[in-house]
């Protein structure tokens, strides 16, 4: 449930994006990517929370976001002009650490006698594979700006990639969630 909300918020942002261009005529409002940032963030942290048993990993989503939350605002307020990079920076850092706790819980519980027919390890998969690449462009977005004097293209398009790969990796976690889905229902039967 929570990547469905995940989707239908890019969704939603990506149109918001679209329409700032149109009704602003700004290629794309910082503001509504920022929000979006925070939004992704928190769907995530629930996404790990509810993925889990562990109380303490729970604990920790819950301090981890509350410290991003807390580190979103103080860079706004004192550090506007690099927000772009910090946000992601930080959104990307804590993502990259939610996945490798993961990874370990996975580990060390093993729900499953062949974790590659689970499908929260595609999902951890593809969050490690996306957020680490986003990672090295958010470290690196304001040098690539000032270098590239705001033709972002190429960036864009790193990015937008790592999106792609992503979805597709989070398409067959899907799939696989769909299959066993309609296994245990013909053993119910």
């Amino acid at each position: 449930k929570v990547l469905g909300f995940y989707a239908i918020m890019s969704v939603a942002f990506s149109l918001a994006q679209i329409a700032s261009v149109i009704f602003f005529s700004y290629a794309g409002l910082n503001e509504i990517g920022n929000a979006s940032v925070l939004l992704e963030l928190l769907l995530f942290t629930v996404f790990f929370f509810y993925s889990t048993n562990s109380l303490r990993f729970r604990k920790i989503l819950v301090v981890s976001a509350v410290i991003y939350g807390s580190f979103y605002i103080i860079v706004f307020l004192f550090f506007g002009e690099r927000a772009y990079s910090f946000i992601r920076f930080g959104r990307d850092s804590l993502m990259l650490f939610y996945a490798l706790m993961y990874f370990y819980y996975l580990i060390v519980k093993i729900p499953e006698e062949n974790l590659l027919t689970s499908p929260t390890f595609w999902i951890n998969s593809a969050i490690i594979f996306f957020f680490s690449g986003t990672f090295v462009l958010s470290l690196f977005r304001d040098y690539i700006v000032t270098v590239l004097k705001n033709d972002t293209a190429g960036f864009l398009a790193f990015r937008n990639f790592f999106r792609f790969a992503f979805c597709l990796v989070v398409s067959y976690a899907g799939w696989i969630d769909l299959q066993l889905l309609l296994k245990q229902s013909r053993k119910s039967i």
